[in-house]
């Protein structure tokens, strides 16, 4: 039962999802005993950003189980893919997520800051949007859609006991409802997490230092930074960089959510100009 009415869909987007996905043959999520009211299998587990006690060598297979997990799933089927669709969730949901907080970012009417020690472009600013507009039409356009996650962080998805990831609390869409979407962002919100720290930013485990010109967003170190960087590598080669790429626009989409918490709109803002740099850097 939805105790809330405005979340209704989202509870209706999610077993929807269930559905397709079990149809589907994905075996990688829990049984689902009942839909009416929602009842699935628990998972006894942890989620992978709580596991900082895993060698390197179950570091390394677990964030490729990960991998081949959300391929098993794009690989169940494929159909063309929707150039409005990904205009929509790319550039316009971001840019109004943007629009909704640009007033309380500081420094928000800079051509370039400095973010973590990186002299980066604001994409944002007027004299900049071309340049985000031409990186999102050159690289961020996929052939097919592919039934996706959607949301597959490490917060997202349980690890038993034999470093298998079970996914659950899908997003249930990309633009329009339904199981269909573009592969690459799933592995985007798993380098959100592996790489990006998103859990911990999430609980508000960063701190926050800004002035006239330059940015620092310090967290901990992510556990599973230095294997993610390298599974991701081995697995995607040069499109490594799309994926920073549409990591950068996560981030950014994410200020415009966050808004409970001034900290996190500025921080994740920002921190969406620094990826959304390193991508382009490899283009």
């Amino acid at each position: 039962t939805v105790i809330l009415k405005e979340y209704e869909q989202v509870h209706i987007n999610e077993i929807s999802w269930y559905n397709e996905a079990e149809n589907l043959g994905f075996r990688r999520i829990p049984k689902i005993y009942s839909k009416s009211p929602l009842t699935m299998q628990r998972i006894i587990g942890k989620h992978a950003y709580q596991m900082n006690d895993l060698t390197n060598r179950e570091k390394n297979a677990l964030m490729a189980d990960y991998l081949d997990a959300l391929i098993s799933l794009h690989d169940k089927k494929k159909i063309s893919s929707n150039k409005n669709e990904i205009e929509e969730v790319y550039i316009k949901k971001t840019l109004s997520r943007v629009n909704s907080v640009s007033k309380i970012i500081p420094g928000f009417d800079k051509e370039m800051v400095s973010i973590n020690g990186k002299k980066c472009l604001n994409l944002f600013h007027s004299k900049n949007q071309k340049r985000l507009f031409d990186v999102i039409s050159n690289n961020l356009f996929p052939k097919f859609f592919h039934p996706i996650h959607g949301d597959p962080t490490f917060s997202n998805s349980i690890v038993d006991d034999k470093l298998r990831a079970w996914f659950i609390d899908p997003r249930g869409y990309f633009h329009k409802q339904g199981i269909m979407g573009d592969a690459w962002y799933d592995f985007a919100k798993v380098y959100y997490s592996a790489v990006g720290g998103y859990d911990y930013f999430n609980r508000r485990k960063f701190k926050l230092f800004i002035d006239s010109s330059t940015v620092e967003v310090l967290m901990d170190t992510p556990a599973f930074l230095n294997i993610a960087t390298g599974i991701f590598k081995e697995y995607f080669g040069d499109e490594v960089s799309r994926i920073e790429i549409l990591h950068g626009l996560i981030w950014i989409a994410f200020s415009g959510y966050a808004k409970d918490d001034i900290d996190s709109v500025i921080g994740s803002f920002y921190l969406g100009l620094y990826w959304l740099e390193c991508g382009m850097e490899k283009l």
